[in-house]
């Protein structure tokens, strides 16, 4: 017989390269209304994440040197993150961020390509990393938007 099973979930990313995504939540995220969130980027950001093998934060990138600086400034990026919630500040991103280095790099790309200058603003070194991920600035592009 097949199996069913009825569970909520917003998006999910599978090896082998299947998507899973609840269509109000990606259109909600491309209308910005819950601020710089997308399940879209979140799960392509898993998808990215996975190519090198696992989910654990880091995407691919161009040598071992890379990886290494690369884990090095995410690390301190995160670790910053999970003290400003853990004393009440302000943080520029959803506290999912802090389940873990997956979804912090999730949710982290999410502000990045959905509010940019937020971002850079938040954390400069965050943005360049993700820039030199994703080779993109995308505040390069995205208009400053007065009061946000």
């Amino acid at each position: 017989g097949a199996l069913e099973w009825q569970e909520p979930r917003l998006g999910e990313t599978w090896n082998g390269g299947s998507m899973v995504l609840a269509w109000p939540r990606v259109l909600e995220g491309g209308r910005l209304r819950d601020g710089p969130r997308s399940v879209v980027i979140h799960e392509c950001a898993h998808a990215i994440d996975m190519l090198d093998g696992e989910i654990d934060g880091v995407p691919p990138l161009a040598s071992a040197r890379a990886r290494r600086e690369w884990m090095q400034g995410i690390a301190a990026c995160e670790e910053r993150f999970t003290q400003a919630l853990d004393e009440g500040r302000f943080v520029a991103f959803d506290e999912y961020a802090a389940e873990g280095p997956g979804e912090f790099f999730a949710v982290a790309s999410e502000c990045f390509f959905q509010d940019p200058h937020r971002l850079h603003r938040y954390d400069r070194d965050l943005y360049a990393l993700l820039a030199e991920a994703y080779r993109q600035d995308p505040k390069a592009r995205v208009p400053v938007q007065r009061g946000r």
